[in-house]
């Protein structure tokens, strides 16, 4: 009887045994990022940092083409462009420590929180299109921002971006706005894009004085009377919308383009530099 018990008894002592011993196994303790102050830290602490802020790491290595951490940190330091678009970057965090760069491109990656960026003072071009951001709330601060690619995010509320003053080419297609009015305080932008988005009204954008080009293709949009409250518009692009009345009331009427055929005077998208 009792070499019965023992055999139903065996598999629950081996069970907690094993619980025992993984209990008493240390887990890796993550490095605070708040230790981290330089490139060079993070790539030294490698080990030490999660998988995806590992892997931000590894790209910026490549990037800088050495594996030494000090010597890519100067490298890093010297270039004013950074390009890292489809390359699966998602955590921004070691990019905290490079502050100086004039332009980037992180295009189709996974990114959602872009709070790192808010450092990035210098930054007059910025793509971020194909990724999974919302708030734009850490790019509030970039005042020196002329030229800002967002196409294909999460985004509705673009009040952000109203103090972004020498902002001239803003693109922001494929997202979820209904509400552009917030870009009319803008007073250098001049090319806007809004295609397929969730736009009805245009008339909360005439106030924005230097706004010549806009292609609101693909929303919600059903009148036009509005369009003659914009003084500076040059050319509208407006295919795919549920226009009640698909006639211009500009004097120029050739300003509204209801079909493709003229888009190619459109600046274009730019993945790299």
């Amino acid at each position: 009887m009792n070499i019965i018990r023992l055999a139903l008894c065996l598999p629950i002592f081996v069970a907690i045994a094993n619980n025992r011993a993984f209990a008493q196994t240390e887990l890796p303790t993550l490095v605070p990022s708040s230790d981290l102050e330089t490139f060079a830290d993070w790539c030294h602490a490698r080990d030490g940092i999660n998988a995806s802020a590992r892997h931000t790491v590894d790209e910026l290595l490549v990037l800088a083409e050495t594996t030494d951490c000090d010597r890519a940190n100067e490298r890093l330091a010297a270039m004013r462009i950074l390009s890292l678009g489809g390359t699966d970057v998602t955590n921004l965090e070691p990019l905290a420590t490079l502050p100086h760069f004039d332009e980037i491109f992180l295009w189709g990656n996974g990114i959602s929180d872009i709070t790192p960026l808010a450092v990035m003072k210098n930054l007059t071009r910025a793509n971020l299109a194909g990724n999974y951001i919302v708030d734009l709330s850490p790019l509030a601060g970039l005042e020196q921002l002329t030229w800002l690619e967002l196409s294909s995010n999460f985004i509705y509320d673009v009040s952000a971006l109203a103090e972004l003053d020498n902002l001239q080419d803003l693109y922001l297609a494929v997202n979820a706005i209904a509400d552009p009015s917030p870009l009319a305080s803008l007073n250098n932008l001049s090319y806007l894009v809004l295609a397929w988005n969730e736009v009805t009204e245009l008339d909360g954008l005439a106030a924005a004085p230097q706004l010549s080009k806009i292609d609101a293709r693909f929303n919600n949009i059903a009148h036009l009377e509005t369009l003659t409250n914009f003084a500076m518009l040059e050319r509208i692009y407006l295919r795919g919308n549920p226009l009640v009345e698909p006639l211009c009331p500009l004097v120029a009427a050739a300003i509204c383009q209801f079909t493709d055929a003229d888009f190619e005077d459109a600046p274009r998208l730019e993945l790299v530099d």
